[in-house]
């Protein structure tokens, strides 16, 4: 058996909060108040898109958001916004299935590629 299988969790817990070290970020910068606030600006309007939408079935909601990516003068935008309010702050999506660059996926949207905007959706 392992050494670090023979203690009890008590004894881990206390092993492992003696060993806790102060962090290096200042208490009144651990949380970066202004740049939330710039964010919750910038993607306002993509907020109020997602608490206006209609539809309460799955196929008829996909439909929704597709046909706003298609109809939004700035696509990027609402994708970059939409990823942003699920905590995703990169200009890109990768998945076991995705791999999605949002700046060649808004150009695409923009002309119309509604295979695009439903896969997105």
């Amino acid at each position: 058996m392992f050494k670090s299988r023979e203690i009890t969790p008590s004894q881990f817990i206390a092993g492992f909060f003696a060993t806790l070290t102060p962090g290096v970020i200042p208490r009144n910068q651990f949380i970066q108040w202004g740049r939330i606030e710039s964010k919750c600006k910038e993607y306002e309007d993509v907020v109020e898109y997602y608490q206006e939408l209609s539809a309460s079935k799955r196929k008829k909601l996909l439909e929704e958001i597709r046909d706003s990516l298609l109809s939004a003068d700035d696509p990027n935008h609402l994708i970059k916004g939409s990823f942003e309010i699920l905590g995703h702050t990169n200009d890109y999506y990768v998945s076991d299935k995705d791999n999605l660059q949002f700046e060649d996926v808004a150009e695409n949207i923009q002309k119309r590629n509604e295979k695009v905007a439903a896969n997105l959706a």
